[in-house]
């Protein structure tokens, strides 16, 4: 049953004048009545005997009117500012990840809307202190935290052995040696019966570290909802017996969080979580550092105004009334309006869309169990979300919506955004190698970034986001450049108002970059063939087309006695689409050959030398 104040169940009604008020904020409590106010007190104060009738003695107003007070006040609508204002008591900026976070935490409660996150970052930015703080807030009978996990571990720790009818066995009532035999086969065949049960239901699951991949991928049905009871059959390891099947039943949906320094998430996992990753911000880390001296220089002290802060202590009372609602489900009337909101805000459609529009549906959902008293009551201990729930979680999913979209942390997004993205804009058509990344980085971020991490995570995760590729060097093949998938955002060129064609034509026909000043054709014959080479390759890239080695020789001859226009870099192109396939090719020594599937040509293919389809022909 919803515990409310008859008070509470019209959320329209404004309170008058004449009602006392309770205020709870960062100094203490407060108490107001007929021009009257006392305080500040402390949340301790108010469960001590006789407290409240003493204080609506002083208000000479009656006792149940103090209560009411306290009952609205607790109930009062909140705001996510708010909400991140509490937090910031022992968690410095972080918004959206804090929020998300605690609100996540909170559908706990309801029945099916848990969610999953993932946070990560590198080592000492935070991944395990915030979701550590944020259950602070919350009663400890429904965390569970794990340092790490095995399949089995984590089975045997969270488990209870139960009969087929989900009855725990008391082991207390085991035959002795001397039993009728009846009983000893009998509770045999209770024992053989038997599966290990994992009741998981409105539970919190912190693992402070990367569990297990056999665990994750154990977990993955249970992460994306796929049923509420699921069946494993594990290996156990018995003194006399040997190797053992056992039987193991999860119930229920947790919330779970993981907390790990890696980036390389499976792709099945990253869709079912939150990515998340805390900021390294100096304002932070200074902020940080000032809460750190304040904690260090007094370990009691710093408890004590922890436990006596009274709107930490007002938020965890609230946290309990919403437990105690009972809130089963949250209803969002017109879903349709909101999927056309979210597909407009989308110029394609993916697969994954599927379960990032969940999440902004978790997020709506969160914020209205936030307000429950504020919110319509419906049948079946539901409520109903309104206009300012749906306004809020589309604000905060749109704060982390492009990085968990792509499948990729903020933390990593944050590297290619404020690092790559400008090395593209000087470095490119060259391409990026490993060593400008690691050197741009330590100048924008003060601090190293490990070489391994870069070549084994966060390279091959924005590679597998789309947003970069890999290539052998033109001239050096043992190494590997970088290069952005889509020129057009990246590059400030780009959005000259100058006509394709004639931009293109200035550039093509000798324009000197440095110097804005016309090639003339005497200096272009001066170029050695690595110039020339470089300059082909570089604006037939600006064509969206990669050259191979036959190709780059074609447009040298064709372009012997100058560095030609843009109209013969455009035949040239189109002819090269045409020629006839003579099947001397050879790619990854099998006989495809690249003048029929041009997606085979790469510095990796070979040529005959007597091809005659590479041969080049008068323009």
């Amino acid at each position: 049953m919803i515990v409310l104040s008859p008070d509470s169940l019209n959320s329209k009604r404004v309170m008058s004048e004449e009602q006392p008020k309770v205020k709870i904020i960062k100094e203490g409590v407060f108490f107001e009545a007929g021009g009257k106010r006392l305080g500040p007190y402390s949340l301790s104060d108010l469960d001590q005997v006789d407290f409240k009738s003493k204080i609506a003695s002083m208000l000479s107003i009656e006792p149940k009117e103090i209560l009411k007070a306290e009952l609205r006040e607790l109930q009062r609508p909140i705001t996510i500012e708010e909400l991140q204002e509490i937090l910031g008591t022992t968690i410095k900026h972080d918004n959206p990840t804090k929020t998300i976070i605690f609100l996540n935490n909170l559908l706990t409660y309801t029945e099916e809307d848990q969610g999953n996150i993932a946070l990560q970052s590198e080592s000492s930015t935070g991944k395990s202190y915030i979701p550590l703080e944020i259950i602070e807030y919350f009663p400890d009978q429904e965390i569970k935290i794990y340092g790490g996990a095995s399949p089995t571990s984590f089975f045997h720790e969270a488990g209870i052995l139960v009969d087929e009818n989900n009855i725990p066995i008391d082991f207390s009532k085991k035959p002795k040696k001397d039993a009728p035999l009846e009983e000893r086969d009998a509770w045999k065949k209770k024992i053989q019966n038997s599966r290990i049960l994992v009741d998981l239901e409105k539970k919190i699951l912190i693992f402070l570290d990367q569990p297990h991949y056999m665990l994750l991928e154990k977990l993955r049905p249970l992460l994306s909802h796929d049923r509420k009871e699921l069946e494993y059959n594990i290996t156990d390891k018995s003194e006399k017996h040997g190797l053992r099947t056992k039987k193991v039943r999860i119930r229920g949906y947790p919330t779970v969080i993981f907390c790990a320094a890696k980036f390389n998430m499976d792709e099945q996992e990253k869709t079912r979580v939150w990515l998340l990753s805390p900021e390294t911000t100096e304002d932070k880390i200074t902020e940080s550092l000032y809460l750190l001296a304040k904690k260090l220089g007094n370990r009691d002290a710093f408890k004590e105004e922890l436990e006596n802060d009274c709107r930490r202590i007002w938020l965890k009372r609230r946290i309990k009334m919403i437990k105690d609602a009972g809130i089963r489900n949250i209803i969002i009337e017109n879903p349709d309006a909101l999927c056309k909101r979210f597909i407009e805000t989308h110029n394609h459609l993916i697969p994954r869309h599927q379960r990032d529009f969940p999440k902004l549906f978790s997020l709506i959902k969160a914020h209205a169990l936030l307000n429950w008293a504020h919110r319509k009551q419906l049948p079946n201990n539901c409520i109903k979300a309104n206009n300012e729930d749906i306004e809020a979680g589309f604000k905060l999913y749109n704060s982390i919506a492009t990085p968990n979209e792509l499948g990729i942390s903020p933390r990593i997004w944050e590297i290619y955004e404020q690092v790559m993205k400008p090395l593209f804009r000087v470095k490119n058509p060259e391409g990026l190698d490993k060593k400008d990344i690691l050197k741009a980085h330590k100048e924008k971020f003060h601090r190293p970034l490990s070489y391994e991490s870069l070549r084994k995570e966060i390279i091959p995760t924005l590679e597998g986001a789309g947003l970069i590729y890999q290539e052998p060097d033109p001239n050096d093949k043992r190494r590997i450049l970088i290069y952005p998938t889509d020129v057009s955002p990246i590059f400030e060129r780009d959005k000259q108002t100058k006509p394709f064609d004639e931009k293109y034509r200035e550039q093509v026909s000798g324009i000197n970059k440095n110097e804005e000043k016309p090639i003339t054709t005497s200096q272009s014959n001066e170029w050695t063939n690595k110039s020339k080479r470089d300059f082909v390759v570089s604006w037939l890239r600006k064509l969206n087309h990669w050259p191979s080695e036959a190709e780059i020789k074609i447009f040298y001859e064709t372009n012997q006695n100058g560095l030609g226009s843009f109209d013969s870099f455009r035949i040239i192109f189109d002819e090269l689409k045409n020629r006839s396939v003579c099947g001397k090719c050879t790619h990854y020594k099998t006989e495809e050959c690249i003048m029929k599937e041009p997606n085979l040509i790469s510095p990796t293919a070979t040529y005959a030398l007597d091809c005659e389809a590479f041969k080049p022909k008068e323009v």
